[in-house]
């Protein structure tokens, strides 16, 4: 049984503490590296193929493995019959954006490598993750969040700020999805881009970061999947949970995504219907800002 590990690190610099960490760990002897930015997922399988059949462990550091869908299709082909690991550094963007190894990079380059990257899954593209980070996610939240304006949806999906959309979610999910509830839009605060054809702002990604905190946060590995998915989970088909194996979660995304639909106050405007107000009749236990502030 042959060995396939993601490195799954956006500087030059933890990539390589992670390939150091991987070699010194396993004593490693006999492997490869598959390290080519722009390698074919193709070529990647076809690489594999030859080094299994010399027993050889293969690192692979190619930003391809950064998204899940290279890993789940790497992970089906070979996971049957290898052991199929990810090791990952996280790296909050206000210090990734200082790496040495990023300096001439495009901030705007860097912060769409950043919320364009996956949290590895358990189950789906992988069968353990190992992981280490330098800095934390509480950290980050507070750098973009430190004006009030930021805490604003400016949605005409919402008229309640984001750490009030969660509260309202922790407050009508049952108890064992109150963790997805407090992460799932955490990554707003970062994903924030100005829509192209309104004054509106969007958080495409978001459902990336949200993820990638719970896992750093050390979230059970189900919590986490419900969180990248739970922005698919509004429009989930049969095909959608066979494709990415969420036969086990199903259940609980549709139960979130009510959840998460209903928990939010709409503004009065040509966008939507009447204000659908969130009733808030007994005390929430878990608030965002105490979070923040303290941590679970």
């Amino acid at each position: 049984m042959a060995s396939i590990v993601f490195i799954h690190a956006l500087s030059k610099e933890a990539t390589q503490m992670l390939l150091d960490k991987e070699i010194f760990l396993y004593n490693l002897q006999n492997y490869i590296i598959i390290s080519d930015p722009k390698i074919t997922t193709n070529d990647v399988k076809h690489r594999i193929e030859k080094a299994v059949s010399q027993n050889k462990t293969i690192l692979i550091t190619s930003p391809a493995v950064q998204k899940i869908k290279t890993r789940k299709h790497l992970y089906d082909l070979f996971g049957k019959d290898n052991l199929v690991r990810t090791r990952i550094h996280y790296e909050p963007l206000h210090v990734l954006k200082e790496r040495p190894s990023l300096k001439n990079v495009p901030f705007n380059e860097i912060y769409k490598m950043y919320v364009s990257a996956q949290a590895p899954m358990i189950g789906t593209d992988c069968s353990s993750v190992s992981i280490s980070s330098n800095g934390l996610y509480e950290d980050e939240i507070s750098y973009y969040s430190r004006t009030t304006a930021l805490r604003a949806h400016n949605s005409p999906h919402h008229a309640e700020t984001i750490p009030e959309h969660i509260d309202f979610v922790i407050h009508n999910v049952p108890g064992h999805l109150k963790t997805v509830a407090r992460f799932h839009d955490l990554g707003k605060y970062v994903a924030r881009q100005k829509a192209k054809l309104s004054d509106y702002d969007t958080f495409i990604n978001h459902e990336n970061v949200s993820a990638m905190y719970a896992l750093v946060s050390h979230c059970s590995p189900r919590d986490v999947r419900i969180i990248q998915f739970h922005m698919m989970a509004h429009n989930l088909t049969p095909a959608l949970v066979r494709r990415y194996h969420l036969e086990d979660i199903e259940e609980d995304l549709r139960v979130f995504a009510k959840a998460d639909a209903g928990a939010k106050i709409l503004p009065e405007n040509k966008w939507s219907a009447k204000p659908v107000v969130i009733q808030k009749d007994e005390p929430q236990k878990y608030r965002v800002s105490e979070f923040l502030k303290h941590g679970f």
